[in-house]
């Protein structure tokens, strides 16, 4: 039985029961950790918002100076033979998983983690 994995252990886990108890509760999401928690093995970059937003429409964003930090921690190298994969945040907030190669970032798994910013299509539109 596995009792470990990274930086989380049973002593992180809550119980299948409890979570269905606790799910109809707003504070239950103090329960949750930040998903930075489960990445913080990954390199991670801060983009802009342009880029952030264009990250979360499955377009990749091209590594310009000036426009991509690399954050404290990570070690990263962003030239031009580079292949890795990344955590891209924007203000502190979750954006995307890329793969960076060929000195631009290509999105394999984007986060939608912000309800203040709304959808970004209009279901309303017939």
């Amino acid at each position: 039985r596995r009792l470990a994995v990274g930086p989380f252990d049973e002593s992180c886990a809550l119980g299948l029961d409890k979570w269905i108890e606790l799910s109809h509760i707003p504070p239950a999401l103090e329960h949750l950790m930040p998903i930075e928690t489960a990445l913080d093995d990954i390199p991670a970059v801060a983009v802009t918002g342009n880029d952030a937003a264009r990250l979360r429409h499955g377009q990749s964003v091209l590594a310009r100076p000036g426009t991509i930090q690399v954050l404290d921690g990570s070690d990263l190298s962003l030239g031009a033979g580079a292949d890795e994969t990344v955590f891209c945040s924007c203000k502190g907030e979750p954006v995307a998983i890329c793969r960076f190669r060929q000195g631009e970032f290509h999105p394999v798994k984007v986060f939608n983690l912000n309800p203040e910013r709304g959808p970004d299509v209009d279901y309303a539109r017939p």
